[in-house]
C-alpha cells in the first residue's frame, strides 16, 4: 500500500515537472524571440555546464583552492527553477515583487511527436531533463522480480547517463526507424557526433562524457539498463500527457503505439510500478464512464512528454 501511494505521488510530481517543458523563458518571450527555450531546456544545459566544472577552483588566482562538489552542482542546476512548473518564469517585467516571487515559488524537437503532428512538441533537452529528475527519484536498492538479492544502483551515475544519452542529437538530430537510417549507421553517426562535440573539452571531462554515452549504448551495467527504463517511461508519460491535453475525438488513444512498443520491456521494479500506475491512470482517462478531464496536480493542465518512434516493436532510443 505504501508503495502504491508513493508511486502515485511520483507520477503526480512528474506531471507537474512536465510543465517545465512547455513554460517558455519570459525574457525571450517578451522580446518576441521566435521559438524561445523552455525552462527545462535552460536547466538541462545548466546541468551539463555543471558536469564541465573543475573540482578545484582558485578564486582570483588565490593559491588556496576551493573544492567544488560537482554532483551537488548538477543536482542544484536540475532543481533551481523547478518551482516555475507552477508559478511560471517570473521576471522583474512581470510586475511581481521579489517578496511575492519567493512566496509563489532547445531547438531540436523529438521526431516521434513531430511526424504525428503533435502541436509544440517537446525538445530533446526537455526529454533528457525530465529523465534526470526521474533518476533523482530512484531507489538505490532494486529488487528485481521480488528477488531477495537487491541490486545497488548508483543514482549519481544514472543522472549523468540520463543527461548525456541523447546529447549527440544536437548534431545528428533525433534519428528514428522512420528516418530510413540503419541501426549501424545511426550508431556510427551518433558516436562521431559525440566525439566531435567533446574534442575541445579537457581530456578527463571528454572521457567521462564519452564513457557515459558508451555505457548507455552498450546496455551492460544496471545503471544503463535503468536509464533505458527511464527513457521508455518518460516517453509513455509524455504520450499520456499529449493524449490528455489534446483529447482527439476521432482517435483519443492516437499514441497507443508508443505504449505498445514498450510493453513487457521494463526491468527496474520501481519503474515497473510507475508504469503500472500510469497505465491505470490512462485507462481511467479513456474509460467511457469517466467524469470530466484529469488535471495535473497543482500545476494546471499539462501537454508534454517525449517521443521515440516505434517500429517493428522497437522504441527509438
Amino acid at each position: 500500500m505504501a508503495n502504491a501511494l508513493g508511486d502515485t505521488g511520483v507520477l503526480e510530481f512528474m506531471l507537474i515537472i512536465g510543465n517545465l517543458k512547455k513554460n517558455k523563458r519570459t525574457g525571450w518571450v517578451i522580446r518576441d524571440v521566435p521559438a524561445p527555450e523552455s525552462v527545462a531546456d535552460h536547466m538541462y544545459r545548466m546541468a551539463i555546464l555543471a558536469m564541465l566544472l573543475e573540482e578545484k577552483s582558485q578564486e582570483n588566482g588565490n593559491a588556496a583552492a576551493k573544492i567544488i562538489d560537482k554532483t551537488r552542482c548538477i543536482k542544484v542546476a536540475l532543481v533551481h527553477d523547478m518551482c516555475e512548473a507552477i508559478v511560471g518564469d517570473i521576471t522583474p517585467y512581470c510586475g511581481v515583487s521579489v517578496e511575492d516571487k519567493h512566496r509563489q515559488e532547445k531547438k531540436n524537437k523529438r521526431t516521434g511527436w513531430v511526424i504525428r503532428d503533435v502541436p509544440a512538441p517537446e525538445s530533446v533537452a526537455d526529454h533528457m531533463y525530465r529523465m534526470a529528475i526521474l533518476a533523482m527519484l530512484l531507489e538505490e536498492k532494486s529488487q528485481e522480480n521480488g528477488n531477495a538479492a537487491a541490486k545497488i544502483i548508483d543514482k549519481t551515475r544514472c543522472i549523468k547517463v540520463a543527461l548525456v544519452h541523447d546529447m549527440c542529437e544536437a548534431i545528428v538530430g533525433d534519428i528514428t526507424p522512420y528516418c530510413g537510417v540503419s541501426v549501424e549507421d545511426k550508431h556510427r553517426q551518433e558516436k562521431e557526433a559525440m566525439i566531435s562535440m567533446c574534442q575541445n573539452l579537457k581530456k578527463e571531462v571528454a572521457d567521462e562524457i564519452l564513457s557515459l554515452y558508451e555505457e548507455y549504448e552498450n546496455q551492460v551495467t544496471v545503471e544503463a539498463q535503468t536509464v533505458k527504463d527511464l527513457d521508455r517511461f518518460e516517453m509513455i508519460l509524455q504520450a499520456y500527457e499529449y493524449e490528455l491535453s489534446q483529447q482527439r475525438a476521432d482517435n483519443p488513444q492516437y499514441l497507443e503505439e508508443f505504449f505498445a512498443s514498450t510493453k513487457g520491456k521494463f526491468k527496474n521494479p520501481q519503474v515497473v510500478r510507475w508504469v503500472k500506475k500510469l497505465t491505470e491512470m490512462r485507462d481511467v482517462f479513456h474509460s467511457p464512464s469517466r467524469n470530466g478531464t484529469p488535471e495535473v496536480p497543482n500545476g494546471g493542465s499539462s501537454s508534454l512528454v517525449n517521443g521515440h518512434t516505434p517500429a517493428s516493436g522497437k522504441t527509438v532510443p
